[in-house]
């Protein structure tokens, strides 16, 4: 889900999580929880002027002690710039 959000494409971030849905993968709630805002901030983002996203840091809730591999939730810290 990173590709559009760097790219400043909500249409391509909004199929991808649609395509995510549909996948039927056990579990599965979302691709990425907050699409509506985030989808938001990007629209701001590029009528702010940003060009681009850079990805300033990226975790899972696995990379802690005691953090299950089996089940994650993502998170990523972004810049938007011209």
């Amino acid at each position: 889900m990173l590709v559009p959000i760097l790219g400043l494409d909500p249409w391509e971030l909004a199929r991808r999580e649609e395509r995510a849905r549909g996948e039927g993968i056990p579990g599965l709630v979302c691709g990425l929880c907050g699409l509506d805002p985030v989808l938001a901030a990007l629209g701001a983002a590029a009528a702010m002027g940003a060009t681009r996203g850079e990805l300033i840091a990226e975790a899972t809730s696995a990379d802690v002690p005691g953090g299950d591999p089996r089940r994650v939730v993502g998170y990523a810290a972004v810049a938007f710039v011209a």
